[in-house]
């Protein structure tokens, strides 16, 4: 019990060590792939037109217009993928 008393700031110190090192080579091994949020928003994957009206986005992918007649074009397809 004594020798802990005595040498417990090593021991911590060398555990925080271990952990930081088990830390390092976990995120070293596991690949992170960082996705734009900006580039990839509903409204530039489609576009969205309407006859005789305005169309408006809202954000959270929803379009207001007051116009019955809209059209929806797809502007690409990889993306909206993506966006899944």
């Amino acid at each position: 019990m004594e020798y802990f008393k005595e040498k417990y700031k090593t021991i911590i110190l060398v555990i925080l060590l271990l952990g930081g090192l088990l830390a390092g080579v976990y995120l070293v091994q596991n690949q992170q792939i960082f996705k734009s949020k900006a580039s990839s928003e509903i409204n530039n994957v489609i576009n969205v037109t309407s006859e005789g009206g305005r169309v408006e986005y809202q954000g959270n992918k929803t379009f207001k217009t007051n116009s019955k007649r809209i059209n929806i074009g797809i502007k690409d397809l990889q993306q909206i993928k993506e966006l899944e």
